[in-house]
């Protein structure tokens, strides 16, 4: 090892002001007790060489020091206690952008503590020592009933003083210090404003609970505003703030850290810190006060609508973010009573009508609306597996997309698998963990959702159905999404006098009012009956049951394998859904979204299958008239209007185009001609 004396000579050469530590374990600098203050000279003033061989001189002392602040060149320290809190707060910087800063400091001066780690820098502008995060001690760690807080990350600044490598022996009981990078000549210098990034990083490891000033918005808000806490309790903060924006970068125990448009790393702002659900801004280049929590409405208020609480709370009663309880109606719909006690039927004139203002149908996600909705299909084509898989994507959080398409409202749930196991439950959710190539990622739920079984008996319609469900949201009030699987297994017996209508109307009525008034979303699951092989017979026909399913409920699904192709079509009716028909591949559990048929229900003409065909088989980027050159070589035919057709393909969404009009398989397709994934990475360049 270097001698000290020789390693003290170099620090001082290198600017540094050279301060042993006292070898009693304290961490304190040579010359400071209550009697003797000799050290607090050298904070304005370096040691002589001669004060060096005087320290040094007879190779007793093994420890070496350094005074920070000005006399050392404006040398601040960052001084992380443990090792698990460095790595936390190394990564949490490199996902806010903080990376290249991270790699310059430690490039400059890197040295492990005993049980941390120290990160030595310069910068134009530093103050005295300050305590950025703590954690309240555990009982075994308080050496007294006044000892309640440990530090977890702490500067040394002006006039503070830190032990360094190589430092070792008693100076430090727990171990030595040893240096991992760069060198006391190399120590970076950075700008104040990096150094304020760090900062606000190391708050937000801070574990001491502390009071949130919420902002003071005046009278516009009134306590309990319905519009309000609705939106709150239904919305997430992405929904609020990613498409203003706003950049999410990581997630600290309850709280996550996001960096404010315009600016490309560090944080800006928090969301529930401390469970608040709250958004605590720091950064002053926003629409919002500094070091004030905003909620969700205020916060949806300022970013859509200029701070106009009165026109928030309007558009979110337009947006259906109200109860039927509470809508503000007009006068004309006030229900009137006879002397009888009878309600009179009261007439409502055109003008009245159109001037009222309804609320839109609330949609968890384009196909599945707030309600109840009906999904057949033949038996063992999906069924189970799509509701798992929409399930999963309600539960994410909105990060995982149904069919690699649609974002799902973030809510609750729960899985009434009346005709399946726990162990083939967790057989399906283990593979749905693996998404295939070109499809969402796996994203573990971060919402609540709660499976029942055939090992337990739920009750039937008419006999304790919906009485259990009440009972189950009294617990579970944050359930927005329930699905019923299957619907056969809740129907009751046919009741004497009644028609099969009658009664599937009575049973899907239960459930719609039941939805309605909790403002849920009910999937019903059941089978298809065999078809008549009409060519124009409608699908919905062929739900098990009669039209009452249909007639009561707001939404159909119907699932139908395809005749050749081996892609299912699902068919989407409802009253406030657009009918569309989508085409899906079904693979190892996995539903994909393939495109759309058109509306003269004819999903491939001849010429569009040979073009699918074409850029499958070939996998390259296709002008059409190389299209029309491929289809006379191979199958001795040509399409006169090739462009037209391509155009309509890549309308629906089939294939797609590059920047110089060439078009492709879409990626995410995995076509039945080949049986195989398409990645634009299988495509030379054009």
């Amino acid at each position: 090892m270097q001698p000290f004396i020789e390693y003290a000579m170099q620090a001082l050469k290198a600017g540094l002001c050279v301060m042993p530590a006292c070898t009693q374990g304290t961490k304190k600098p040579l010359g400071n007790s209550e009697t003797d203050h000799r050290w607090k000279h050298f904070q304005n003033q370096l040691p002589t060489e001669e004060q060096i061989r005087k320290w040094y001189g007879n190779n007793t002392l093994t420890n070496i020091g350094y005074i920070t602040g000005k006399i050392s060149g404006n040398l601040e320290v960052m001084d992380f206690d443990d090792k698990e809190i460095y790595v936390e707060f190394k990564r949490a910087a490199i996902a806010c952008g903080l990376a290249a800063l991270v790699t310059k400091i430690e490039a400059g001066y890197l040295e492990n503590s005993p049980r941390g780690v120290h990160w030595f820098y310069r910068c134009p502008e530093i103050s005295g020592n300050q305590k950025l995060a703590s954690r309240p001690k555990k009982p075994e760690e308080m050496k007294d009933k006044d000892d309640k807080i440990k530090g977890l990350i702490e500067t040394r600044g002006e006039g503070g003083f830190i032990i360094a490598a190589p430092s070792c022996g008693p100076v430090n009981p727990a171990g030595e210090y040893k240096l991992v990078s760069g060198g006391l000549d190399k120590i970076a210098t950075i700008e104040p404003e990096e150094r304020q990034e760090l900062f606000r990083l190391a708050r937000t490891f801070d574990a001491v609970p502390r009071k949130i000033e919420t902002a003071k918005i005046g009278n516009e808000i009134p306590a309990g505003d319905l519009p309000g806490d609705l939106f709150a309790a239904q919305t997430s903060w992405d929904d609020i703030l990613i498409p203003h924006g706003y950049r999410k970068c990581f997630a600290n125990r309850e709280a996550t850290y996001w960096t404010r448009p315009g600016k490309k790393s560090g944080i800006s702002a928090s969301t529930n810190y401390q469970g608040s659900d709250l958004l605590y801004v720091w950064s002053s280049n926003t629409c919002f006060e500094p070091e004030r929590g905003y909620n969700k409405f205020a916060v949806y208020t300022f970013l859509n609508h200029g701070g106009d609480f009165e026109e928030a709370a309007e558009t979110l009663v337009g947006r259906g973010f109200t109860s039927i309880e509470d809508m503000k109606l007009p006068k004309f719909r006030e229900k009137k009573e006879t002397m009888g006690g009878e309600s009179e039927l009261i007439f409502t004139g055109y003008p009245d009508l159109m001037s009222c203002i309804y609320p839109e149908a609330q949609m968890l996600c384009p196909i599945l609306p707030v309600g109840v909705t009906i999904l057949g299909g033949a038996p063992k084509i999906g069924k189970s597996w799509l509701a798992l898989e929409m399930l999963l994507c309600a539960a994410s959080g909105g990060e995982r997309l149904l069919f690699n398409q649609f974002k799902m409202k973030s809510v609750d749930c729960l899985y009434l698998a009346l005709e399946d196991n726990h162990a083939r439950l967790k057989d399906r959710l283990t593979k749905l963990a693996k998404p295939p190539l070109n499809f969402t990622r796996w994203v573990h739920p971060v919402k609540q959702i709660n499976f029942v079984c055939n090992t337990a008996k739920w009750p039937k319609i008419g006999q304790g159905c919906i009485e259990k469900m009440e009972e189950y949201l009294a617990s579970n009030p944050k359930c927005g999404f329930i699905v019923v699987d299957t619907l056969q297994m809740v129907r009751p017996r046919p009741t004497r006098g009644m028609t099969a209508y009658e009664m599937d109307y009575a049973v899907i009525s239960a459930f719609q009012q039941f939805a309605i008034k909790h403002n849920i979303a009910i999937l019903l699951i059941t089978h298809l009956r065999k078809s008549s092989g009409y060519k124009d017979e409608d699908p919905f026909e062929q739900l098990t049951g009669s039209m009452g399913l249909t007639g009561a409920s707001d939404c159909g699904i119907v699932l139908k394998r395809g005749n050749s192709t081996g892609r299912a079509e699902m068919y989407i009716r409802g009253r406030d859904v657009e009918e569309r028909t989508l085409m899906l591949e079904f693979d190892d559990g996995f539903w994909s979204m393939v495109g759309e048929v058109g509306g003269d229900g004819d999903v491939f003409s001849k010429y569009q299958e040979s073009i699918m065909e074409c850029l499958t088989e070939t996998q390259k980027y296709m002008l059409p008239s190389e299209v029309n050159r491929w289809m006379e070589q191979n199958e001795n035919r040509k399409d006169p209007n090739i462009r037209r057709t391509m155009m309509k393909l890549f309308e629906r969404g089939f294939i797609q185009k590059n920047e110089h009009n060439r078009y492709y398989v879409k990626p995410s397709v995995v076509y039945a001609v080949s049986g195989k994934a398409v990645s634009e990475e299988d495509y030379p360049d054009d």
